[in-house]
């Protein structure tokens, strides 16, 4: 028993712990809301005040404007200090609970910040580390083997294909997928076969539905699109999570900046057989066979269009080193 509700205990604090960000902020809007309410339920307790000094604020300026409005000026002192304690007694009686109330709350929501930055300075902190052991481990891959084995790696592998001869001779043969082409049903870096989508109308066999799938990824795609456009950049597995397709190695690293330094812009499309997918019925033969390539269109400041493709690495560009702390901070993240 002991044990159980020393198991509970731990769980919650833990629990309390990850999200203090969250807790402190929906609570100290919980504060601000009550103090409001208590406000303005104690308004006319605060009128009433607001009228009581007034008035007496007016008999004060009416008795120093006549000779005879004061016996003496104890008499004055003593009014003055009546009507000061009314005062901070009246607004201190109808507006503790809500003042109180809004201000822990704002208090709060400051905690809050303060919480969610540190774990964003935190996450930082990880990600540089991370992202300098990737580039440090490929630099030694490039050394000791060269640039195609790390591209190699990066990019999920090789085929190795086993042949045995009629005079038991074995031939081993070992073929990067990379180099492969558009062979059917071969792993290319940054597509997908439709078939492959994990999506409702393109996996009930109804291919009257097609048209409807594929228009459910495209609206996936859009909406990475719009987060790229808030983040900063996308990667590559991020949009295959959202659009329901199977993720990849090279995807953990691939992926694409909204802006470019020379001021143009990019958005992640789609393609099939070299075109642009905007209408699914521009799409024929059997569904499940159509390779679909991810591809950057790039617009300049001048409207002009460009089609590359994604890069196979961004972590290496999106850390932004501050020359002054020294401490990275990446991209749109920064705090």
């Amino acid at each position: 028993m002991k044990t159980d509700i020393t198991r509970t205990l731990n769980k919650g604090l833990l629990f309390a712990k990850k999200n203090s960000d969250k807790i402190e902020f929906v609570v100290g809007n919980i504060c601000v809301a009550a103090g409001t309410v208590f406000l303005i339920h104690d308004a006319e307790k605060i009128s009433d005040v607001q009228v009581e000094v007034a008035n007496r604020l007016d008999f004060i300026k009416d008795a120093d404007n006549d000779p005879d409005g004061w016996e003496s000026k104890e008499e004055r002192k003593k009014y003055v200090s009546e009507t000061i304690k009314i005062a901070v007694k009246g607004y201190a009686k109808g507006c503790w609970k809500g003042v109180s109330l809004v201000a822990f709350g704002e208090f709060l929501q400051y905690i809050s910040h303060a919480t969610l930055t540190k774990k964003y300075n935190v996450v930082n902190t990880a990600l540089a580390g991370t992202a300098a052991a990737f580039s440090n481990y490929r630099e030694r891959v490039v050394k000791d083997q060269g640039k195609e084995k790390d591209y190699e790696y990066l990019t999920g592998g090789s085929m190795v294909s086993v042949e045995q001869k009629p005079d038991g001779t074995v031939t081993t043969t070992e073929v990067p997928l990379h180099t492969m082409g558009d062979v059917p049903r071969a792993y290319i870096p940054h597509s997908f076969f439709l078939g492959d989508a994990r999506n409702f109308y393109l996996t009930s066999g109804n291919n009257g539905n097609v048209a409807r799938g594929i228009d459910d990824l495209l609206r996936a795609l859009n909406a990475e699109n719009n987060i790229a456009k808030i983040q900063g950049y996308i990667f590559e597995n991020k949009v295959r999570y959202a659009m329901n397709i199977p993720e990849t190695v090279a995807g953990q690293a691939a992926g694409m900046f909204y802006e470019e330094p020379d001021g143009s812009t990019n958005r992640l499309s789609l393609f099939a057989r070299g075109v642009e997918i905007g209408n699914p019925s521009l799409l024929d033969g059997k569904p499940e066979d159509i390779l679909f390539e991810f591809k950057v269109v790039n617009t300049s400041k001048d409207g002009r269009i460009t089609v590359k493709p994604l890069e196979d690495n961004i972590l290496d560009r999106i850390a932004d080193v501050d020359s002054a702390s020294g401490i990275p901070k990446f991209g749109w993240f920064k705090c």
